[in-house]
């Protein structure tokens, strides 16, 4: 894997998708998917369905692992933590000109690194251990 120059909360597109870059492993790279408004919508509708009947169960849910961004370039628009690793790229990833709020920043980190979070183990080590100065 090449050398990378992306630090956490930085958003970048590939492939013709936004996301936003976590961390490196040195062999993966993990970042969120920004998912677009509709389906933000509809998944936040579905998970406030699914903690009213189980929050325990829903919270342990790779598909319920998402964050809703308040930034204003990804307002009413979520980060999804779902499939975040990537080990290869075969293309360079655009970084975009978009400051990711340290609110979003750090409710990133907390999701990921939370006891019951569906997040990679490797992801929940690396990501306690990143200092956020805000």
């Amino acid at each position: 894997m090449t050398s990378n120059p992306l630090l956490f909360g930085d958003a970048f597109l590939y492939k013709d998708t936004e996301y936003i870059f976590l961390v490196d492993s040195g062999d993966v790279w993990y970042a969120a998917r920004i998912i677009s408004k509709t389906q933000t919508k509809i998944l936040c509708r579905h998970y406030e369905k699914a903690v009213a009947r189980n929050k325990a169960l829903v919270e342990r849910m790779p598909l319920y692992c998402f964050v809703e961004l308040q930034t204003k370039e990804f307002m009413g628009r979520a980060a999804h933590l779902h499939g975040s690793q990537k080990d290869s790229y075969s293309e360079i990833p655009i970084l975009l000109d978009v400051k990711i709020t340290d609110e979003d920043k750090k409710s990133i980190k907390e999701i990921i690194v939370m006891k019951n979070s569906p997040t990679p183990l490797q992801l929940k080590r690396l990501i306690s251990k990143l200092k956020l100065e805000f």
